[in-house]
């Protein structure tokens, strides 16, 4: 038998349980084995699928910001356009210089952060102080309506990672629980078969090459992977939204 470490994935984790479990369901006298090692794979099998869910929920979170981030430019920009036309397009005239302390376009390229969020609130004081600017006024509350629910898609991602952290720790504790369940039961199988080396080894399944473990584990539906949380947009910059994805994880389950 070959023993399950922490190296062993989810995937190569719950086929072994589930080809032991089916094999020794052979022999009554091993059903209380059975019935540990069956006990452990379900805890194993739903704690994966509590992450899988938090997991996909604070993706789904992540396309909010990502939404909401689009609306609130297409506001700024909408004024842009206005004072563009006011200006005839002489970028350097006092009153474009006044609301927009650099290109729009620029200012609006990261998704949220700090240095956004103030250019933002620059462009809404414009509007609401100045009198310059006392038509395009009514864009103001517009632009700070979208900014708010920008906002709270932030919060509302951020308590997405928490639950997601909390789903990964309870699953890496249910697969570090079912792997040592699994190392136990040979132990527990040749004591109730102690003349009977052969059947016992016949309990156990080989887990594979670690080659054909990384191709397995990579078939099906998307990795799952969890990312770390992200820092406060203040200390972050320019952008609230990851950088990139991280390495991925194994997905499929069997």
């Amino acid at each position: 038998m070959e023993s399950l470490t922490q190296t062993h994935s989810f995937l190569i984790t719950n086929r072994g349980l589930r080809y032991t479990i089916c094999r020794a369901r052979s022999r009554p006298e091993a059903s209380l084995i059975v019935q540990d090692l069956s006990s452990h794979r379900a805890l194993l099998r739903s704690s994966w699928d509590t992450y899988e869910d938090a997991h996909e929920e604070r993706i789904a979170a992540t396309a909010e910001i990502e939404y909401r981030d689009g609306l609130v430019n297409a506001c700024v920009m909408t004024v842009a356009r206005h004072v563009h036309a006011v200006v005839d397009g002489n970028t350097r005239d006092p009153r474009y210089v006044k609301i927009f302390s650099e290109a729009p376009s620029d200012a609006l390229k990261p998704v949220g952060g700090t240095t956004k969020a103030e250019f933002i609130r620059g462009v809404v004081h414009v509007l609401e102080t100045d009198e310059a600017f006392e038509a395009l006024r009514p864009h103001a509350a517009i632009i700070e309506r979208a900014q708010a629910e920008f906002d709270e898609s932030v919060r509302r991602r951020s308590e997405c990672q928490v639950i997601e952290n909390t789903a990964w720790s309870a699953f890496q504790i249910e697969l570090d629980a079912a792997r040592d369940a699994y190392n136990r039961s040979q132990h527990h199988f040749a004591l109730l078969f102690p003349k009977d080396k052969a059947l016992v080894e016949s309990f156990y399944r080989p887990h594979g090459t670690r080659t054909r473990e990384a191709t397995e584990e990579t078939e099906g539906e998307a990795p799952a992977t969890p990312m770390k949380a992200l820092p406060d947009p203040s200390t972050r910059g320019n952008s609230v939204a990851p950088a990139s994805p991280a390495k991925p994880r194994t997905r499929t389950a069997v």
